[in-house]
């Protein structure tokens, strides 16, 4: 049986499920179209009990960073009136999976947390291997085929943000470097890419294949994931060093990169044979672009105080 006959059905699997877990308060203050839906810890972690814990609730910390994150792409959210809570810690019974007995029971005076999308959206964005999850709640009510285009999409956009968080540390390690000034990082950059692609300079490289901005926007997600193991071997050769020259970490750069094209014809190819015809920037702007609107409509939506 292929992937393709899997992966639809785990995905109504997983739409199904979420629809039945989700829940929403209606009382005599507010219309109930105005109150939010949202998912129990305590269901999540029968669900998921790798990744959440009824007993360990959600933190503040997290809390604060999300209310960052979207202030940060939405600053009109600064100045509402009051800050909505998406984070919503309630006495009341609650579930939880007993592994000895191997049952479900209730805890009768228990703490449990209601989540709201937006922290179930972010939630499972941390998590690993979890992309129809974060797709199902960026994108409500979408068709089964469309979460799992979505789930791609996310996969694609984890790794370019680990490939920032990558660059973001090497240009640290470069800094740091005895010799290095202004210039050191984008030197480092294009002396990496000319190993790779094997080519005299950035502008044969980028006449010959199209590429009008990085050569990171021109790559599949697997050579994504090649060239950020790449990067980090790069970062972890220096980053317990007190002392290194700016030489040593181009040298080394080098190297790796070499390395690295050696290795795409050990399985009959090349960097270059791998780039795309058009930017993929395009999914990642989607992305930012469609969670930037799911803010919008969900984040001013608060769950009830009691």
């Amino acid at each position: 049986m292929t992937n393709k006959n899997i992966i639809p059905s785990r995905a109504e699997l997983i739409k199904q499920t979420l629809n039945t877990r989700r829940c929403r308060e209606n009382d005599l203050f507010r219309e109930y179209s105005q109150n939010p839906f949202f998912w129990k810890l305590s269901d999540l972690a029968i669900l998921y009990p790798d990744l959440f814990d009824a007993k360990k609730p959600v933190s503040q910390q997290t809390a604060n960073k999300i209310d960052t994150m979207v202030v940060s792409a939405i600053p009109e959210f600064e100045q509402l009136t009051e800050k909505p809570v998406h984070i919503l810690s309630v006495k009341e019974p609650y579930n939880i999976y007993d592994s000895e007995k191997n049952r479900i029971k209730i805890v009768r005076n228990g703490k449990d947390q209601h989540l709201t999308c937006v922290t179930c959206e972010y939630l499972f964005g941390q998590q690993k291997g979890t992309e129809l999850e974060q797709a199902y709640f960026l994108y409500p009510n979408r068709t089964t085929q469309n979460l799992i285009d979505a789930a791609q999409n996310l996969k694609f956009e984890k790794i370019r943000n680990q490939i920032s968080q990558t660059s973001n540390l090497l240009s640290a390690i470069i800094n740091h470097a005895h010799g290095a000034d202004k210039t050191s990082f984008g030197h480092t950059w294009s002396l990496i890419w000319k190993n790779l692609y094997h080519v005299k300079s950035m502008d044969v490289l980028r006449k010959e294949y199209n590429i009008k901005t990085s050569p990171i926007d021109y790559m599949k997600q697997q050579t994504l994931i090649f060239i950020n193991a790449m990067l980090q071997e790069i970062v972890f050769n220096f980053s317990n060093r007190a002392s290194y020259n700016l030489v040593d970490v181009q040298q080394h750069a080098k190297e790796k990169a070499e390395n690295a094209r050696a290795k795409f014809f050990q399985y009959g190819s090349t960097p270059e044979a791998q780039l795309t015809e058009k930017s993929t920037y395009s999914i990642i702007e989607k992305i930012r672009n469609d969670r930037k609107n799911f803010w919008h409509k969900n984040y001013p939506l608060s769950l009830r105080q009691r």
